[in-house]
């Protein structure tokens, strides 16, 4: 990069965090092209501020000079530019290769490896099962496993793709209604797309890899699915590389239904409906919605089997990690709590309709990440009434942010 010629532009915000005593800035890529996580002294937020792409170096050092009275030497900026391009937290020639030279990986490949294994949840497989295992017999969690189902009526379960270690409990809830209740060896799996924030379904027709195994994916069914679909493309489907809301329900279905055979899933990520919220218009209203739904109902109801649907969803986040100025700590989490409820009311009678105006109503104020596969799972399983099984919540120290979450099923 040549920093006189090209106006720095950052593609990863910072969080200011405490380390030590010490206030620093922490870049996390939410996106994951990059694993590092970068920080930064606090005072290099001076700098950082003017990294929106509309300022040259030298006007970075000019504005900087002014403010402070003091010469500021241009190579400090341009050396901080430099460190943030290494690594790949600028909109630069170095990223956009970085990109296009993963994205033909990806493409070539016709599994998806985990890519939160050996991170948020153990890389062994038999400690594996033991960490998941404990979800189910933890102080808040459902107790054990059924050996079979006891009832076929369940439709859908939501259960949170928060870091396993942090909602683990909560999920096994929904996943032990799911070994209840459910006979399917289908599973539509409706995950956030985090980094998708444009088109509003995604589907990917690669198999998933766990430590416990290959999940299949349905590859006829993907596919005709796509040739039901007005968009014809390709799939374009590398935001599922390390999207990890769809991984985390593939984990806990594979451990859920172990000895179930021919299972196979359909991954969708959802997300898209930002002008939605704006214009308080419900997204089945959406043409891309009709147009994907339209597919999806006609391709299953092509096959005529038995088939269940999961949504990995998160609800609030909120504080300063998410862009709040104002701390959140445990003593506000009743009520936290008590506005999630509210929220999730409207799908106890599947009203989803209600539900998404309980949050557009707010213009999301609360970030509730999991709208779109909520939204979407309510909309083709043909859901007529909803339960809450379990709330819980994450509390991030270093930033005093918080997670919400919880578990349903849908009958």
């Amino acid at each position: 990069m040549e920093p006189m010629q090209v106006n720095p532009r950052l593609r990863v915000m910072p969080v200011a965090v405490e380390i030590q005593g010490r206030q620093m800035l922490m870049f996390q890529d939410p996106d994951r092209f990059t694993e590092e996580t970068v920080l930064m002294p606090m005072e290099a937020a001076a700098i950082v501020q003017f990294l929106d792409g509309g300022h040259s170096v030298r006007e970075i050092q000019e504005a900087l000079t002014r403010a402070s009275g003091q010469i500021i030497d241009s190579q400090l900026i341009e050396d901080m530019v430099a460190q943030l391009d290494e690594h790949l937290l600028l909109e630069s020639p170095r990223f956009h290769e970085h990109v296009r030279a993963l994205s033909e990986q990806w493409a070539a490949l016709k599994v998806r490896p985990p890519s939160q294994a050996g991170q948020s949840y153990p890389e062994d497989k038999e400690e594996l099962i033991k960490f998941l295992d404990a979800f189910y017999t933890a102080t808040d969690g459902p107790g054990a496993l059924p050996e079979a189902p006891k009832a076929n009526d369940l439709k859908a379960i939501i259960a949170p793709h928060m870091d396993l270690s942090e909602s683990g409990p909560v999920g096994a809830h929904a996943f032990k209604a799911l070994a209840e209740h459910s006979e399917a060896r289908l599973f539509v799996i409706f995950g956030t797309g985090h980094m998708e924030p444009q088109r509003m379904f995604v589907p990917t027709d690669k198999d998933f890899v766990t430590p416990l195994g290959v999940m299949p994916t349905d590859r006829e069914l993907v596919a005709r699915i796509q040739r039901l679909r007005a968009d014809r493309n390709p799939l374009n489907d590398y935001v599922h590389k390390t999207e990890h809301s769809i991984e985390f329900m593939v984990l806990l279905l594979q451990h859920a239904l172990r000895g179930r055979d021919g299972i196979r899933i359909v991954p969708v990520l959802a997300s898209g409906v930002s002008p939605c919220i704006v214009s308080r218009t419900p997204p089945e209203s959406e043409p891309a919605f009709k147009e994907f739904m339209g597919a999806l109902k006609l391709a299953l109801s092509e096959r005529n089997e038995p088939v269940c649907f999961i949504a990995g969803a998160d609800l609030a986040h909120l504080g300063p990690r998410y862009g709040d100025k104002e701390h959140w700590a445990p003593i506000r989490m009743a009520e936290e709590e008590e506005m999630d409820r509210k929220m999730l009311a409207p799908l106890a009678s599947a009203d989803q309709d209600g539900f998404f105006q309980e949050i557009a109503g707010q213009m999301d104020r609360r970030r509730i990440c999991g709208l779109p596969p909520i939204y979407a799972l309510m909309h083709a399983s043909g859901a007529v009434r909803s339960e809450l099984l379990k709330w819980g919540y994450w509390h991030d120290r270093s930033t005093h942010s918080v997670v919400t979450f919880a578990s349903m099923s849908v009958y």
